[in-house]
């Protein structure tokens, strides 16, 4: 698109999380060196991506690789370059239980595949989906913040058994010493 800049093809210049779908690919480019040297038309694969902002379906970007994709999206390049299939990262429409199946339509129809994605699409997007998605918008937000709440339960509880392992250890240890001591101090006498 020109004169699109497309280093703030973001959600209304959030810088945190990067919501933009890179789409890495090869594009098949006449090489116009090649063609003249060799009389014929010769092609050669160029690495291109297309950027999507779920919710945005207005407007893509689509342009060869360049450095700073690789560094914006590195693990979506190397699974490009290392021939493995595009994942987006997530939960998947589909398996989130306050969606029906019009609404999972509606939304990838927009470019819109998880929850996570959903609950990032800024308010002028949402206007363009139908009613009440402001309301689902908003629960995507309320299952992403549990996710992450989730998480951090999870990692507090699996770090406070960790401590009171090493808690067991410690007095088992001391109670060791402790007995060793007295063995100790019962030679003395």
């Amino acid at each position: 698109m020109p004169g699109f800049d497309d280093s703030s093809f973001s959600f209304g210049g959030k810088q945190e999380r990067d919501s933009c779908i890179p789409i890495f690919r090869y594009e098949a480019i006449l090489d116009d060196a090649a063609s003249t040297a060799s009389g014929k038309k010769v092609y050669k694969d160029v690495p291109y991506v297309e950027i999507i902002a779920p919710g945005n379906n207005l407007e893509r970007v689509i342009r060869p690789v360049q450095d700073n994709d690789k560094a914006r999206w590195p693990e979506q390049w190397k699974r490009f370059s290392t021939g493995r299939p595009a994942e987006i990262d997530g939960t998947p429409l589909e398996e989130w239980a306050q969606v029906t199946l019009g609404q999972v339509k509606t939304l990838k129809s927009s470019d819109v595949y998880t929850v996570e994605q959903f609950a990032e699409v800024p308010d002028i997007y949402l206007q363009g989906m139908g009613m009440g998605m402001t309301d689902l918008r908003n629960k995507a937000r309320v299952y992403v913040q549990n996710q992450r709440g989730e998480i951090s339960v999870q990692k507090v509880s699996a770090e406070n058994r960790k401590l009171k392992k090493q808690v067991t250890d410690l007095e088992n240890a001391l109670g060791r010493m402790q007995t060793r001591l007295e063995v100790l101090e019962g030679k003395e006498k």
